[in-house]
């Protein structure tokens, strides 16, 4: 016979998602209305607004830029710094 000890102070169970941020922090992220949304397993599936791929029924995740777009002012003057010091 095998017994399951549960701590409990240590969340379980299947009220408790995996994926719940620490306390005091959040995982919500403001989408712009109007925002085009792709399947993660299909990236060939885009619509406009939220849904579920018809092709495996995933949740549909917003297409956001990415965070590197951006000039890294840091790599920048790194590259500025060491350029012909190891060649």
């Amino acid at each position: 016979m095998v017994t399951e000890v549960l701590h409990p102070d240590i969340p379980h169970g299947r009220d408790t998602p995996a994926s719940q941020p620490p306390p005091g922090e959040s995982n919500t992220t403001t989408v712009p209305r109007g925002a085009v949304y792709t399947c993660p397993m299909h990236p060939e599936i885009q619509q406009v607004g939220p849904g579920t791929c018809p092709k495996c029924g995933m949740a549909l995740e917003p297409v956001l830029p990415a965070l590197d777009e951006e000039e890294n002012k840091e790599l920048v003057d790194f590259q500025r710094r060491f350029s012909g010091r190891c060649r």
